[in-house]
């Protein structure tokens, strides 16, 4: 019997079974009920609410082991036998199913395996909103929808789901799924693509998925291809949905025009993506467009505030691979924070807070007949509160060049400051690797490049310094193909402040990683008919593929059982557990 609700039970914590972790369906608020127990949790790791205590906030992460007292067992034995009762009773058995078929009706009769309903959209507005329920979507080719209104919103989480994987496919000229006012709904297993022509001015899909409004929250993508955008971005969130998920999925071709990214998040909140596959590979489409057409897309992932009223926080970018960059100079992977809207005469808030961006694979290798995976680096950020960059790896070949802003790593802020934009503070580097196999001595092509230009990047005391806090590198790898010293540029740009040096990780590792050097023979991640190019069948045996191709060190690497233990993540990018003692460096675990 699968359960929704379910918890893990740890021994190891003063002989009694208290709650070590807990996981809350979909569509369900903080938890009050263990509210005595909260002592004893041992992990709640990037939940999307958190877990309450007892002084009534929310707190996130990893909490140590707590010994409890005794005379506490009987209350946990009888919370947890009422908790287990209760998760019996909500059980896949209690699921209604529906089915949906090209050859369908949507009339109020059908909905059953052989009498199916034509459209995703009638099915959803019909089925019960107050008891779980699952759509079945059968092969074939459908059109977009959209979801706005009460009917779609449920009680319980709402499941629909390609009766095969990647075989129901939706397309559209315009926005394909369109998400603007419903809630608890996932969606499985879907092949999504836009349609359209390269050519500029572009002509074609705007948004492939668009999740727009406050009413809108709880919103999953598992195991879907999202593919070929042609008109803005790919994935448009914003004006404050809620809970978002995109986990397992497979995101290729986005626009090729600046300014449009794969996902652009814009005042929402807890939005969670991972275990993924980026890139681009434009022939894999028959798309045309000359070659510079196909190198001015913008960054993979953009997240920013535009106004007061439109707050980004807690973003998690966690356990993806991205590759085949083919960006403008003056973009890069990830991008925090952006201009500010020309309305906003004051702006005293932040970009974005609390953004994860760990246990992610950046391979900067070359694509579409150029050696140059671009003149900036990895990420981009501005006026950003708590960032945590820990435990990836990045690898391949470092932007170069005359721009000032090079490297795999740097920040810079823009002319935003003078309205007001706050600087950033609390940034945390730790535990990365930074490789790249090739000597470039003396060709600008630095490991690190940290950049701020005209303004203070983080905020300052009365001598111009950056405060207490604002920013940590910990324990980082970096490997410049054996080159010493080859590891930060001091830009000669006037007016640039505050460079963050590799000389200020105290705990740095400077050796080589034993990571691949030949990105030669790449095997793309599309499917060719039934199965992908590789021959495998599913997106979770083509991501493992590529982390043991990429991210796996050889014997002998240096960032083996180096890890700060105290900064890591609780498991690597293919989920497998952390050492609690002598952890590695980088995205992958090594044992």
């Amino acid at each position: 019997m699968k359960t929704r609700y379910f918890a893990f039970f740890n021994m190891e914590c003063g002989g009694l079974p208290p709650l070590s972790r807990r996981r809350l369906a979909a569509g369900t608020s903080p938890c009050d009920s263990f509210v005595a127990c909260v002592a004893c949790v041992a992990c709640v790791d990037m939940m999307p609410h958190g877990i309450k205590t007892s002084s009534g906030a929310y707190r996130r992460g990893r909490a140590p082991y707590m010994k409890a007292a005794a005379s506490r067992r009987t209350p946990y034995l009888c919370a947890l036998l009422l908790f287990g009762l209760f998760a019996l009773t909500v059980s896949a058995q209690d699921t209604k199913t529906f089915h949906v078929a090209p050859n369908g009706t949507d009339t109020a009769t059908s909905g059953t395996e052989t009498a199916p309903w034509k459209t995703v959209n009638y099915a959803v507005r019909n089925v019960p909103k107050d008891s779980p329920c699952t759509i079945i979507v059968k092969d074939g080719v459908y059109g977009g929808f959209t979801l706005q209104g009460e009917t779609y919103h449920f009680t319980h989480p709402l499941l629909i789901k390609a009766e095969n994987p990647y075989k129901a496919k939706f397309k559209g000229s315009s926005r394909v799924f369109s998400i603007y006012d419903a809630s608890n709904i996932t969606f499985k297993g879907f092949e999504i693509f836009g349609e359209g022509v390269d050519k500029d001015p572009l002509e074609g899909s705007q948004y492939v998925i668009h999740i727009s409004n406050p009413a809108t929250h709880n919103i999953t993508f598992e195991d879907c291809i999202v593919r070929d955008c042609y008109n803005n971005d790919m994935i448009k969130i914003n004006v404050h949905p809620r809970d978002i998920t995109f986990s397992n999925c497979i995101f290729y071709n986005q626009c090729p025009r600046g300014g449009d990214q794969f996902f652009d998040i814009i005042g929402a909140s807890n939005v969670v993506i991972e275990k993924s596959i980026f890139f681009n590979h434009y022939e894999s489409s028959t798309r045309g467009g000359t070659d510079d057409f196909l190198k001015r897309s913008q960054g993979f992932i953009l997240v920013k505030n535009m106004s007061e009223r439109n707050k980004g926080i807690d973003i998690f970018i966690r356990k993806n691979i991205f590759f085949n960059w083919t960006g403008k100079p003056d973009a890069c992977f990830i991008i925090l924070g952006e201009g500010v809207a020309d309305s906003e005469t004051s702006f005293n808030h932040y970009q974005a807070e609390n953004i994860f961006v760990e246990n992610n694979l950046f391979l900067y290798n070359p694509y579409n007949g150029t050696t140059e995976v671009g003149k900036r680096g990895l990420l981009l950020a501005q006026s950003v509160r708590n960032l945590k960059v820990r435990a990836n790896t990045v690898l391949g070949t470092r932007p170069g060049g005359l721009h000032s802003t090079r490297g795999f790593m740097m920040f810079t802020h823009r002319s935003a400051i003078a309205k007001g934009e706050r600087p950033s503070i609390g940034w945390e580097f730790s535990n990365n690797i930074f490789c790249d196999n090739q000597a470039w001595k003396g060709d600008n092509r630095p490991i690190l490049s940290f950049v701020s230009k005209s303004n203070p990047p983080f905020e300052e005391d009365a001598e111009g310094k950056a405060v207490a806090g604002s920013y940590l590198l910990l324990n980082n790898l970096y490997w410049a193909g054996g080159v010493a010293g080859d590891w930060v540029v001091d830009p000669s740009t006037t007016g640039d402040r505050t460079k963050l040096i590799v000389a200020e990780d105290k705990q740095r590792i400077e050796a080589n990683p034993m990571l691949p050097a030949d990105f030669s023979g790449m095997v793309m991640p599309v499917l060719n008919g039934d199965v992908f190019v590789s021959g495998n069948k599913t997106i979770r045996e083509e991501f493992v593929r590529l982390v043991k191709r990429y991210a796996v060190p050889q014997t002998g690497g240096a960032g083996i059982g180096k890890a700060d233990a105290n900064t890591m993540p609780a498991d690597d990018i293919l989920d497998n557990p952390r050492s609690k003692t002598n952890p590695s460096v980088g995205c992958y675990e090594t044992r």
